[in-house]
């Protein structure tokens, strides 16, 4: 046999060589020469001949099947009858085929034969098989032949070259399809001219059918006019009669006729080609392999292996529970076939979209002068396919528009000649549309490597880049992708459904079902009405629009200009027009059913199709004008949501977001005379406003409960005036205090704020047995049974209600190492039989028969509490030895190890800084903390917001939200300062970390006193009336100080009442005492004044004390070019060797980069005494060569670093802190409020430790800011700090001896710090929010 044309064609691409195991098929390996003759049965002879002289030895089942009865019909010819009885069964035998050969057979032959003569290439074996199908039923023939028959047939033809198989990859409608495509003998590559046009015209004929490629279903479900589905068109012709030449002025027919041209041009991809990302199917596979059940088991699977959450199913709970390495379970995640989430490349909300798509859409077809070449078609042809196209990069790349912009490189859209300029066709937009537009417009597939596209995206050039000049690998996903087409052509139809956009006709449904191929009309006219005046509603507007009650304003789009402040116009509308309020009385029913009728998908678009048509100045889409600014409601532009900026990466979208930004701010003061009643935030683009979604939502599941907050009744005077409606019934949402929280709610907001370790292990233990009887991170019960368990077993907690002790068991949940320890008691409880039972019984009956829920679960939870705190008698006790207990442990192979913390409790904005990104979020919550303070009538400091990263911005936000320190207004201060109840502004859990136990008028009474004592004017005695605290504070100023003497006057009647009962007899005295009336009102306490010793200081004047706190707390410094080191070092003179060991210092401090370094270890990294380190420091910092920043302690960093550490306020810069306001100075009200709060700390805990100071506060302020304000009390001589070695208290176990000592810092306020702190600060009035006593 000849096999030398295989190794001829091997090289190009060779033919099929396997078949799929899966349907059982044997593959094709030989191939030869081409004949154009039938078979005849002496040719047959022959064949058999060689075919058994190359196979001497066949199988047993070879056998078997060569001598099968062929029962061939009777009409069998003498001649091929004698042939079969001389050589036995005819075959075609080798280790790929066992044909048998019978009349049938013959037949088969002759038909391939005639087939491949005269058609040359056959395009899939489907159609092949339909064909022999067809003439076989002809000749009276009753069976069908198989695919297996077929090939074996093909396989025999093939041997003899008479016929060849080859495999290759088709593309139909942007899907890959690997299908066999049989050929003539004479064709010997698949890369054959002959081979493409075979393709290309059974494509264009299916088209032409309406069918699908290459199964041949009709492409529409629905029955159709037998017009539009079977009648002729002009695009039925044949390919080869379209005019390619682009040169001169085209229709929009033509540009049809191009869109088929190329169509078929992308189909073929040569053998085996398979792109990644790509579907590619088997045109043969026409059946599933697996049955109903099978496929639904298959499902689940797949939904379970793509991290569907089962929070329903308390068995994998449990088990996800118990494992090795227990994690909080996430949440249920998308499809991963898109970057979105976390991983998203910018994808913007619903309008933002829209107005992206609207602008660049206008561009491309209005945005250049007539006549601007290259336009579109020059660079990207529309008859070419797609890798034929030209790559470029920023260089090669035509400019358009000199400047960093999406424009730059876009082209212009040509004019069609019979039609006005506008109209467009999607695939030439998506061509010419800009890397850095697509990715805000558009999910980007992951297909495509998400590293390769940020080379382009965070380039300040390379982002423009169009599409079509992308790498072939790149903008092929991208041109090719029917999701991109068809979320492209949904912007395109809401466009259009608002009025500014109309769809052209289709000419053919049956070769343009796609969206790639719609054209589109760009309108120059529209309008707006302003509903800023409405009554509130959901989505509709009342009055209607209809009514004439709201004001038109008509747009005409000559530039770009226009389109942006149209946009920025409906969105003042948006942000100041009353809607989605949940009312059903103004007749918005229709709502529920028409909430999807512009959904992707299900969009008609016959509402916006308009004829191609001249003279189109404005259009009027067939929908309704019920919404806000005179559109349809079922578009929901309305909610807010969808105008949200979404403003990560920040690197990617940030020149959006300046944009934006500066569009909106140069055009502000003209929309605000187009809105009549505009809302005064409805520019502000800092997202203080807490959304009820928030679009990068935190990575843990456990939903943040806040503390409801009571709203205090506005008096009559200050109520809003609006419209009358008819109220309903309405459940409140809040829920009632009962008397048990009434009794609570009494004690001051301080008080419930607070919460001692005690308390919140407590909390903990409580949704811990909860969590294991019902494995649910929410808590399933009513609310009041955490409540009265905690009263019961915590009797200090009796003055915490419902709300509070809620949102703090929330609170501790959301850190780590809490839900950790929440874990860890869970495995406990799962130890004990009594708790497994209760489990089971609940699990069995949730509710046991005479008795509640309720009492069930306090059973159950006293029981749990008596399991895990019961002594165990098992272990030896106290008094036992060491060397017995060390053997008890050793017996039992029990080791005594610390805990190891899951994770830290410090949050990450208080924690050490040790990267940019950790650094911006450390600085964003400082900033977020002061803007928040600081903040009145809702005005917002935009200039030092534009400081920091929107996304680092966000993210600093969202924890501080999560931590519980932020919250919305919902009391009366919302409407007294911040103007709209949902900006965020500091929670009472904030606030509760600087109030303090002591009278709230100490500072202001103490100070107010003692000026009135030490004025001059004042008499030389002073009686002290009242029973203040400022009276305990002046009248112990005499125990240490020689100013005031100190006189009592006791009336005798007082005096009396002590002495009258005699004998000792103690009991009877008090109980006489507390019923007798002493008339305390009659004793005197008096101050005489002392002459002043010379030389005695007189007091420190107050404005002099208020200069040296700002002085000390005013830590900026002017903006101004800093000089280089060896400069500062010539113009200061140092000797030599002070200048060796600054160059030291500074060469230590440069290697720490934008950490910095803590004065601690640079003494230990430089061999200088520390008093010389510190001069040196001092120097350097004067200098402009270093500067000190840190969070958890000061460090030093150098000047280099100093962007990322502070911000500019006016003319200086700040490192920021709470009390820096946005103004850029330092507000003395917070510095009282934090400082005073740290002063009675210590008062109230004498000997109290630094670190324990600092960690009292350092979860709501970072603790670099409470070590200026413990310096700054220490300046003012309020306290004393002390350092002192003792013996360390920490145990390496509890049987070792301490070892060494350790180093304690520790504090002590001073005999009269009280006094001068009041001094100082008393006139210095507290914010209301510092102050507020509403309650919760």
């Amino acid at each position: 046999m000849e096999n030398s044309s295989q190794s001829d064609s091997e090289p190009a691409l060779a033919p099929l060589a396997k078949q799929s195991t899966k349907r059982g098929k044997r593959p094709l390996k030989q191939e030869v020469e081409s004949s154009e003759y039938e078979i005849s049965n002496d040719e047959a002879e022959e064949i058999d001949e060689e075919s058994s002289a190359e196979d001497n030895q066949p199988s047993t089942s070879e056998m078997q099947e060569e001598c099968e009865d062929l029962n061939s019909t009777t009409k069998t010819s003498k001649r091929k009858r004698a042939s079969v009885d001389t050589f036995g069964p005819y075959h075609f035998k080798n280790d790929n085929n066992t044909l048998r050969v019978s009349d049938i057979t013959l037949k088969r032959f002759n038909r391939l034969l005639k087939m491949v003569n005269e058609l040359k290439v056959v395009v899939t074996m489907n159609r092949v098989i339909k064909m022999i199908n067809e003439a076989e039923h002809a000749d009276g023939y009753k069976f069908q032949i198989d695919k297996k028959s077929v090939m074996k047939c093909i396989l025999a033809l093939q041997t003899k070259g008479l016929a060849r198989v080859w495999e290759t990859t088709v593309r139909s409608d942007n899907v890959n399809y690997q299908v066999q495509i049989l050929t003539h003998g004479q064709i010997k590559s698949v890369d054959d001219p002959e081979v493409r046009k075979a393709i290309q015209d059974i494509l264009d004929s299916y088209c032409k059918e309406g069918r699908v490629f290459p199964h041949g279903q009709l492409r529409h479900i629905k029955k159709r006019a037998m017009d539009d589905l079977r009648g002729a068109t002009e695009f039925d012709g044949k390919i080869e009669d379209v005019d390619e030449d682009l040169t001169r002025s085209r229709t929009i027919k033509d540009r049809f006729h191009f869109f088929r041209l190329q169509i078929l041009r992308n189909s073929w991809k040569g053998r085996n080609v398979k792109e990644d990302g790509e579907t590619i199917e088997d045109e043969d596979e026409t059946e599933d392999t697996l049955d109903d059940s099978q496929a639904d088991d298959n499902e689940d699977a797949t939904l379970t292996h793509d991290g569907e959450a089962h929070d329903d199913d308390p068995e994998k709970a449990m088990l996800e529970l118990f494992a090795e390495n227990p994690t909080v379970p996430i949440q249920k995640k998308r499809s991963s076939q898109y970057y979105f989430g976390r991983d998203s490349l910018g994808y913007q909300g619903k309008t933002i979209r829209l107005l992206i798509t609207h602008e660049i859409a206008y561009h491309f077809v209005h945005g250049h002068a007539d006549g601007v070449t290259p336009n579109t078609f020059d660079l990207f042809p529309p008859t070419q396919a797609f890798e034929n196209w030209h790559s470029r990069d920023e260089f090669s790349a035509h400019v358009y528009y000199d400047e960093e912009s999406p424009y730059r490189f876009m082209p212009p859209q040509p004019k069609y000649e019979d039609a006005d300029r506008g109209w467009f066709m999607v695939q030439d937009l998506l061509a010419a549309m800009p890397l850095s537009v697509f990715v805000l417009a558009n999910y980007v597939p992951t297909t495509i490597d998400r590293n390769e596209l940020l080379t382009y995206l965070q380039d300040p050039v390379k982002r423009h880049l169009c599409i079509g000049y992308l790498p072939n690998h790149i903008r092929e996903i991208l041109m090719k992708e029917k999701k991109v087409h068809k979320q492209l052509q949904h912007a395109l139809f809401l466009l259009g459904a608002m009025g500014l956009l109309a769809v052209g006709p289709n000419p053919s449904i049956k070769r343009f079902p796609g969206a790639s191929s719609d054209m589109f009309f760009i309108a120059k006219k529209t309008h707006l009405y302003d509903t800023s005046t409405s009554n509130k509603g959901y989505a509709c507007v009342n009055p209607d629009v209809s009514s004439g009650f709201y004001v038109r304003y008509e747009y005409d789009f000559e530039t770009r200009t226009d389109i942006i402040l149209y946009w920025h116009h409906l969105r003042a509308i948006v942000q100041s027009t009353p809607l989605s309020f949940r009312m059903d009385d103004i007749g918005e029913q229709k709502c529920a059913t028409r909430h999807k009728q512009f959904s992707i998908g299900v969009f008609d678009r016959k509402i916006v199709e308009h004829d191609y048509a001249p003279g189109i100045e404005k259009l009027f889409p067939r929908v309704l004008s019920d919404g806000v600014a005179g559109f349809d409601s079922a578009l929901f532009i309305h909610l807010k949501r969808h105008w949200d900026l979404c403003a990560i990466p920040h690197n990617i979208v940030s020149w959006f977001i300046s944009k934006f930004r500066k569009c909106s701010n140069e055009m502000k003061r003209i929309i605000e005379t187009r809105v009549k009643s505009v809302h005064k935030n409805w520019n502000n683009y800092t997202r203080l406003s807490i959304a009820d979604v928030d679009f990068m939502r935190s990575s843990n599941p456990l939903k943040v409960e806040y503390p409801v907050k009571a709203v205090k009744k506005l008096p009559a005077t200050l109520k809003p005036k609006t419209a009358p409606a008819k109220t309903r019934n309405v459940k409140p949402k809040k829920r009632k205090l009962d008397s048990v929280d009434i009794v609570s709610s009494s004690a001051r907001i301080s008080v419930r704020c607070r919460f001692s370790p005690k308390e919140r292990d407590q909390l903990i233990m409580i949704r811990a047995v909860g969590f294991f009887l019902n494995p649910v991170y929410r808590f399933w019960l009513d609310p009041t049974v955490l409540r009265d368990l905690m009263h019961e077993f915590v009797p200090e907690s009796r003055n915490k209600t419902v709300q509070s002790l809620m949102a703090c068991g929330v609170r501790e949940l959301v850190r780590a190492h809490r839900l950790a320890y929440l874990q860890r008691i869970v495995r406990n409880l799962s130890t004990f039989p009594e708790m497994r039972r209760l489990r089971s019984e609940l699990c069995a009956t949730p509710v046991i028969p005479g008795k509640s829920k309720t009492e069930f679960f306090k059973d159950a939870f006293r029981t749990a509490m008596t399991l895990l705190f019961v002594d165990n008698n098992r272990i030896p006790s106290t008094s036992i030895t060491d060397v017995n207990f060390r053997h008890f442990l050793e017996r039992g192979r029990v080791s005594v190890t610390k805990e190891i913390t899951v994770s830290n409790s410090v949050p990450r904005r208080s924690q050490k800084a040790i990267s940019y990104g950790h650094i911006q979020h450390c600085v964003a919550s400082n900033i977020l903390v002061s803007v928040l303070i600081h903040t009145k009538n809702g005005v917002i400091p935009d200039k030092l917001i534009e400081q920091v990263p929107p996304a680092v911005l966000q993210t600093a936000l969202q924890n501080l939200r999560s931590d519980g320190l932020v919250s919305r207004s919902r009391t009366l201060e919302a409407m007294a300062e911040l103007a709209n109840k949902k900006d965020a502004t500091l929670s009472y859990y904030f606030r509760h970390f600087f109030a303090h136990r002591f009278h709230s008028d100490l500072i202001e009474n103490s100070g107010r006193l003692m000026d009135d004592v030490d004025d001059q004017n004042a008499p030389e005695i002073v009686e002290l009336q009242g029973d203040g605290p400022e009276v305990v504070v002046a009248a112990a100023n005499t125990f240490y100080s020689d100013k005031f003497n100190l006189e009592m006057h006791v009336d005798d009647d007082i005096l009396a009442a002590f002495t009258k009962i005699e004998n000792d007899q103690t009991i009877k005295k008090i109980r006489y005492l507390e019923s007798a009336d002493l008339h305390f009102e009659k004793i005197r306490v008096i101050l005489e004044k002392q002459p002043i010793p010379e030389g005695t200081e007189s007091i420190v004047p107050e404005a002099k004390n208020i200069s040296t706190v700002l002085n000390y707390m005013d830590k900026s410094r002017t903006v101004q070019d800093p000089i280089s080191l060896d400069e500062f070092i010539q113009n200061s003179h140092f000797e030599l060797d002070r200048r060796r060991e600054i160059r030291a210092v500074c060469h230590v401090i440069k290697a720490t980069k934008q950490v910095g370094i803590t004065l601690k270890d640079l003494s230990g990294k430089v061999k200088i005494p520390l008093d010389g380190i510190k001069q040196i420091l001092k120097d350097l910092e004067d200098g402009r060569q270093i500067l000190s920043v840190g969070v958890d302690e000061e460090r030093w960093v150098r000047i280099e670093y100093e962007a990322c550490w502070t911000v500019i306020l006016g003319e200086k810069r700040w490192c920021p802190r709470p009390w820096v306001s946005p103004e850029g100075a330092i507000s003395l009200p917070v510095v009282r409020w934090i400082a005073e709060s740290v002063l009675l700390l210590i008062v109230g805990k004498l000997g109290v430790k630094l670190e324990d100071v600092i960690s009292t506060y350092e979860f709501a302020v970072q603790p670099l800011a409470i070590r200026e304000i413990i310096g700054l009390l220490e300046n003012l001589e309020c306290i004393e700090i002390i350092k002192k070695n003792f013996k360390s208290p920490k145990l390496a176990s509890p049987f070792d001896p301490p070892a060494g000592t350790q180093l304690v810092t520790y504090i002590h306020p001073l005999v009269d710090g009280l006094e001068k702190f009041s001094r100082i600060f008393h006139q210095v009035e507290l914010m209301p929010l510092m102050t507020s006593k509403t309650t919760l």
